[in-house]
């Protein structure tokens, strides 16, 4: 989903909505760049009442869509953040077999050009391509996407991805990336980090809305 904006830059408001997000993580951006293979079990964290709530909250975020599947997964992720890139690889053969819609939340949290580069992908001509353009340059010793930062921001842009913040820090843990979706009872799940293994038996588990 490509939301419409106005064209009015504000260099001032993006470098304090960007010190703001930056500094309610500081520690935790660092500790999840160091370590690749973090992943947490389903469901731990929030309880039931916040998940269901993120959940719905994350319909109405923006987000940027690709498959064509029945199954929808909500991702929140980072652009420079190294895991959020492997479970991106991860699903792509699920994604190219139509088993799997994925809808991935931008948020600029981990470093100082994750804004920046959270904002690019929304304002550029087509979001999808500027997603992947990130995720196929993804330099993975730096741990860093490939797409440059966007320096001057428009405010709507800052505004669409505070909320989109606002949703992910529901679960207390501003954890990237964070999936919500529904097993095949209905029942809301969150999963924090990528899985380790096992990746295609819990997303398959997810139903259509």
């Amino acid at each position: 989903m490509r939301p419409q904006f106005t064209r009015n830059f504000s260099g001032s408001a993006f470098l304090f909505a960007g010190l703001i997000l930056l500094a309610s993580i500081a520690g935790i951006g660092q500790a999840l760049a160091s370590n690749p293979s973090f992943s947490l079990p389903l469901n731990e964290g929030p309880d039931q009442t916040v998940i269901n709530g993120m959940l719905a909250a994350a319909s109405h975020t923006t987000w940027i869509g690709e498959g064509r599947g029945n199954n929808i997964v909500y991702v929140f992720f980072d652009p420079n953040c190294p895991y959020c890139h492997r479970l991106f690889l991860a699903t792509r053969l699920m994604v190219k077999q139509g088993q799997l819609q994925l809808r991935w939340i931008p948020v600029g949290i981990l470093t100082r050009t994750s804004m920046g580069k959270a904002a690019a992908m929304l304002q550029a001509a087509n979001p999808r391509t500027a997603f992947y353009t990130n995720e196929a340059q993804y330099h993975r010793t730096r741990k860093h996407g490939g797409l440059g930062p966007l320096v001057d921001p428009e405010p709507a842009t800052i505004a669409h991805l505070k909320a989109n913040a606002d949703v992910l820090a529901r679960s207390k843990m501003m954890m990237v990336p964070t999936l919500l979706f529904r097993n095949k009872a209905g029942r809301a799940e969150l999963l924090e980090g990528a899985p380790a293994s096992g990746l295609r038996q819990l997303l398959g588990v997810a139903r259509a809305r």
